[in-house]
């Protein structure tokens, strides 16, 4: 470990708030939420700065470098070591298995990912899917939403394999939604990095 790199990760309060926070990987947006909690006057402008800067000294790296927006960044096994000799903080590998372009775009609404959490839970008490209405209920009282912003998360998740339509209400013939296994592995990692 180089020195001028630990002082480089240590000088400014700005990437001490950001390095301390990518304990997994995140879009800048997610690296910006958490690091106001350390440093409120940090800007998006910082965090994008910061991460590029990270990247070209083998620090960060870019896990969806296709994605011209929502990419997702976390630490290199050099740059895990960094932060743990630095701050003392421990800091797993990326989880395997886990598509991160699928992530970002879950990430990249927090609806989408509400949803993907209500379905899990849900998946536990029902044998059948859930419907939107069903499932905006379980979102609400975390964080409230309208039935067209259920609509709008369900379409994507479904379009990236992990959420399925299982069939249709007897009554008024409504839509009934569960999650694939891919799904589920994701909204499992969603647990996971929450607690």
């Amino acid at each position: 470990m180089k020195k001028w790199e630990v002082d480089w990760i240590k000088r400014g309060r700005q990437k001490q708030a950001i390095f301390r926070v990518i304990q997994n990987p995140m879009t800048p947006a997610e690296i910006l939420g958490r690091s106001r909690e350390i440093n409120s006057k940090i800007t998006f402008g910082d965090v994008t700065n910061i991460v590029r800067m990270g990247e070209k000294k083998g620090i960060v790296i870019c896990l969806t470098p296709e994605r011209l927006t929502g990419r997702i960044y976390f630490l290199t096994k050099y740059g895990r070591s960094l932060v743990n000799d630095t701050y003392g903080l421990k800091i797993r590998r990326e989880r395997a298995g886990i598509d991160w372009g699928k992530y970002a775009d879950i990430a990249a609404g927090k609806t989408r990912r509400h949803v993907l959490l209500a379905l899990d839970h849900a998946g536990i008490q029902h044998k059948t899917g859930l419907t939107l209405a069903q499932i905006r209920r379980r979102v609400n009282s975390k964080y409230p939403t309208s039935l067209s912003q259920m609509q709008s998360s369900v379409r994507p998740l479904a379009r990236n394999g992990l959420v399925t339509m299982t069939g249709f209400t007897k009554k008024r013939s409504l839509k009934q939604y569960e999650l694939t296994d891919e799904g589920m592995a994701m909204s499992g990692y969603l647990r996971e990095i929450s607690q």
